[in-house]
Order: C-alpha cells, then sequence, then structure tokens
C-alpha cells in the first residue's frame, strides 16, 4: 500500500490509525502532513466520537477536523471477525499503527504487537494509553484535564492557593506530539535493524516529560545544599494596561535599567538589591508589582513602542482572531486557507517546520465517514462482490 518516496520526508510510509478523539488522531495527522498516508479505521454508524463536539460545518466538528487531516476513512466493525480479518491485511502491509485504545483491548480483539508481527516484523506498532500498561491505574480511563490534574499542570496553573487547568487539550496535544517523534525515530531505527517495534507511550508521561525542565524545578535537586529562587513560571503574568494587557520578558541590564526609568523607578538602577540578575531573579515579584501602576496608565500601544525602543521581548495579549489576522501570520503564511468538498471553507495552521526553506502543503480534513472504504478494500483485493457482502452483514460501511 506504501506510496513512491517524493519530496515529502515521508512520502512512501502508510500508517494506520485505531483510535477515537484527539491523542492518536492528531499524532497521524502530524505523519500525514509530512507525507506520510493515514488510513483511520472508525465504527460504522456513529464513528469517531469527536466529530460530533464543538462548533461544526455540514455535521462535523472543527476539532475532527482539525485532528484529521490528510487521512483516508475506513468504516469497519472490529466486533466482526471479518472486520479484524481486514485490519490485519492492513497492518501487514503497513510500516506505523497507532492506536490509543485501553490497554489490552486490542489482543482481545486478535491485534496485539506479537499477532501482527508476525506477518509484519517491521510494523511499529504505538500504544498510546492514559497511564502506561502497568500499575494501580493501568487500565483506568483518561482524558486531557484528568491527566491535567494528576501531572501537575493544574498546579503550575494556579495561583495563591487555587489550582486551575489550561483550557485547552495540551496534554492530549503533548501526547501526539510525542507519538509523531517516538514514531519517526522507530522508522529511523528500522533503516539500520531491518525491524520494528513496540512503543507503549502514556499520556501522563508525556505531560509529565513536557512540564518537567521548567514546571519541575523546584523538584529537581534532592540533596543538601540546594538554594532556592524564584522560578520564572512563577513571574508570568499578563499586564493590564489603559486598554489591554501585554506580556514581555526582560533579561539584560540595559532591559531592567531601561524599564526602571520608563516607570518611574530610576533609584532602582543603583539599588544593590537588583545589581544582578541572580539578585533580580529573587525579586521579580515584587519588581513586576513596582511596574504595573505605570503601565496601568499607559495605552498598549505606547507599552509596545516602549518594549521595541528598549529591546524587550514582549508583545500585547491578543484575542483569537487578532492572532489570527496578525501581520507577522500573514507575512510567513502560517494560517492557510482551503475549501473542503463537503466542510466548505476553513483554515488551518501550516505545518511549523519548513523542509528545504518551504511550507508543506495544507492537508484536507476527513468529511463522510467511510468515504474511502471502498477504495481502501479494492486495493486489498477485495472486488465488488466481496466489498457488497461485508456491507450487507455491517462489517464494512460508508
Amino acid at each position: 500500500m506504501a506510496s513512491k518516496p517524493g519530496s515529502l520526508p515521508l512520502e512512501g510510509i502508510t500508517v494506520i490509525e485505531l483510535s477515537t478523539v484527539v491523542t492518536a488522531a492528531l499524532g497521524v495527522t502530524l505523519l500525514c502532513e509530512q507525507g506520510a498516508r493515514g488510513i483511520k479505521v472508525e465504527p460504522p454508524g456513529i464513528g469517531d466520537p469527536l466529530r460530533y463536539l464543538g462548533t461544526a460545518s455540514a455535521g462535523v466538528s472543527a476539532l475532527f477536523a482539525n485532528c484529521n487531516r490528510g487521512k483516508e476513512s475506513i468504516a469497519l466493525d472490529l466486533k466482526q471477525a471479518e472486520g479484524v480479518a481486514v485490519v490485519r491485511e492492513l497492518a501487514a502491509r503497513a510500516d506505523v499503527l497507532i492506536s490509543n485504545y485501553r490497554p489490552g483491548v486490542l489482543d482481545r480483539l486478535g491485534l496485539g504487537y506479537d499477532t501482527l508481527r508476525a506477518a509484519n516484523p517491521g510494523l511499529v506498532y504505538l500504544s498510546i494509553s492514559g497511564f502506561g500498561t502497568e500499575g494501580p491505574l493501568a487500565s483506568a480511563p483518561a482524558y486531557d484535564h484528568v491527566i491535567q490534574a494528576m501531572s501537575g499542570f493544574a498546579a503550575v496553573q494556579g495561583r495563591d492557593g487555587k489550582l486551575d487547568l489550561v483550557r485547552t487539550f495540551v496534554c492530549d496535544e503533548v501526547t501526539a506530539y510525542t507519538a509523531c517523534q517516538a514514531a519517526t525515530a522507530a522508522l529511523f531505527q528500522r533503516e539500520r535493524t531491518g525491524e520494528g517495534q513496540r512503543i507503549d507511550l502514556s499520556m501522563l508521561d508525556a505531560a509529565l516529560y513536557f512540564l518537567w525542565p521548567a514546571g519541575m524545578s523546584e523538584h529537581t535537586f534532592t540533596g543538601d545544599g540546594v538554594v532556592e529562587r524564584s522560578e520564572l513560571k512563577n513571574t508570568y503574568r499578563a499586564f493590564p494596561t489603559r486598554d489591554g494587557f501585554f506580556a514581555m520578558a526582560p533579561f539584560t541590564d540595559h532591559h531592567w535599567h531601561g524599564l526602571f526609568r520608563a516607570t518611574g523607578n530610576g533609584d532602582l538602577c543603583e539599588d544593590p538589591r537588583y545589581a544582578t540578575i541572580g539578585a533580580r531573579a529573587t525579586a521579580l515579584d515584587e519588581l513586576f508589582d513596582r511596574f504595573e501602576a505605570a503601565f496601568a496608565a499607559m495605552a498598549t500601544a505606547e507599552v509596545e513602542a516602549l518594549l521595541r525602543e528598549l529591546d524587550i521581548p514582549g508583545g500585547r495579549c491578543l484575542a483569537l482572531e487578532e492572532t489570527i489576522a496578525h501581520p507577522q501570520l500573514a507575512a510567513t503564511g502560517s494560517v492557510q486557507a482551503q475549501t473542503h468538498p463537503v466542510l466548505g471553507p476553513l483554515r488551518s495552521p501550516a505545518h511549523p517546520a519548513r523542509f528545504g526553506g518551504q511550507r508543506l502543503p495544507p492537508r484536507s480534513p476527513l468529511g463522510a465517514l467511510g468515504e474511502h472504504t471502498d477504495a481502501v478494500l479494492g486495493e486489498l483485493g477485495y472486488d465488488a462482490a466481496a466489498i457488497a457482502a461485508l456491507r450487507e452483514k455491517g462489517v464494512a460501511a460508508g
């Protein structure tokens, strides 16, 4: 089923997706955007429940469209032996299989790693779970906000003793990116060994790994003699202005001295308590509190001009529609527009990596459930009569 290698990094790679909702779906989309062929297996009737959650066009949610670009959809009933047999045939010809079913589900269906590897030793078989394959929560269900709560995200987001969540699917998405990286690393290793492998990836591990560098900096050193300082993450704030909000990241002496003078705190330039990076790091909250009153009396445009004059990294806090329309994104082609035959006009983010200095071409979202069922079955050698028989039994649909 592999296509011929071409100009995109992963052309010639075929990925089978057995999943619902976000993690595996988005991970496969990332691979598809880099040239892989993705075949998403959905149950007949309802399909992936993500199709129905949130803002929609032509009965398909934007969330589903955003997580399922560049794929083909085949509708198969995996509760029937014939449906399982089709997936085995797909896996026998594929390079990668990615699933986010709970541990043990695919084994019970007859689609476990050992079974599929017997027919395809080069298969990279990546299983995503909430908590891993061991431990007291191995079989527990999980969604993004549950992992946020348990991985430390809620603690990092909280202030003044109150915990909070990031209001987007950050743990789902981090897991998807980790899955994409792990799958491509395994494909690279296969080039040297000729062997595929099984990869187990938990959302909790992916979230913890992502959070750790800054989020767990206060819990990294475990010996004696640790010097505690205010962590940079604790100073993240949106400064209010007369007509909005902005964020900034002063770092050098030049940055700080400029801010001291611009906010009426010029005497602090000679204050030994704030003379070095290390000294300022212990007093960031205090210093930022001093700045807030001055900034609150200024227009956001004035603050932006000041930050540019002082060469301080910073920018206004934008509404979502302002982000999409920002001239910087227009200049870099970061938002791509297209017209889908079913979903109509839509936009999506360009893949952030430029290969060979060029943007990757936009990939179209999936539309109808099982819209590629007949074509995929035909590639496997099923003739019209065999496909009709599968449809009659409810094994295949679309």
